[in-house]
């Protein structure tokens, strides 16, 4: 059981809309490769935006991560399998069919056998509040901006 035992202690954290130099805070989400189109890489799929257990749609906090770094955070497939967006903060909460979604900090501890992701952050709601889940989606894939995108050109 020592194992599961935290090394770290990092605080949950309200996240701002912006930075201190009133850049837009950014969320970053991996993305499987199933999920872009061959025949037009721009379109994000809204199926890559799903909650299936209702924990929240799993994304890294920008002031804590990169788009690089959220890539390699794959524990199911190769980095090389996923693509990177970024959604602003600010236009998640701004945009009056989003806003009941919260957007809440949830660090993951590192154990002695997890390297840990300070920058873990969830987007709630999806299900909770029965939303249209498909018109969220679309709305949260039309917020989106490819970062990494190798079928795009963009690393």
């Amino acid at each position: 059981m020592d194992q599961d035992i935290p090394l770290t202690n990092w605080p949950k954290e309200d996240i701002p809309n912006f930075d201190p130099y009133s850049n837009d805070y950014l969320l970053y989400r991996h993305i499987h490769k199933t999920y872009i189109k061959k025949t037009n890489p721009e379109i994000i799929s809204p199926s890559a935006f799903k909650d299936p257990q209702g924990a929240g749609i799993s994304t890294d906090w920008g002031k804590y991560s990169s788009p690089q770094e959220t890539q390699k955070r794959s524990e199911k497939n190769p980095p090389e399998d996923y693509g990177v967006v970024s959604l602003k903060v600010r236009e998640i909460r701004e945009k009056e069919e989003l806003n009941k979604l919260t957007i809440e900090h949830a660090p993951k501890q590192k154990t002695i056998n997890y390297e840990g992701n300070q920058a873990y952050t969830n987007i709630n709601g999806l299900l909770k509040y029965g939303l249209l889940i498909r018109e969220t989606q679309v709305l949260l894939s039309r917020l989106a901006k490819w970062e990494i995108n190798e079928r795009m050109g963009l690393k």
